[in-house]
């Protein structure tokens, strides 16, 4: 059975903030925020991936 993942947007203020940092440091950054987000807003959801060019989470029910 495939699994059933659901897309939650993450909010545009993250991009902008992971802009500050160097370069090299964006991606993890971006998913330490975008985990945290979900952890305080979707906490029935896990992380599965990030859809970075869409702006996204793959999240599946815990």
């Amino acid at each position: 059975m495939d699994r059933e993942l659901i897309r939650i947007p993450i909010p545009h203020c993250y991009l902008w903030l992971v802009k500050t940092v160097q370069r090299d440091m964006r991606k993890d950054l971006y998913t330490r925020y975008t985990a945290d987000y979900l952890k305080t807003n979707e906490p029935s959801l896990r992380l599965v991936e990030i859809d970075f060019k869409a702006l996204t989470a793959l999240c599946e029910r815990k």
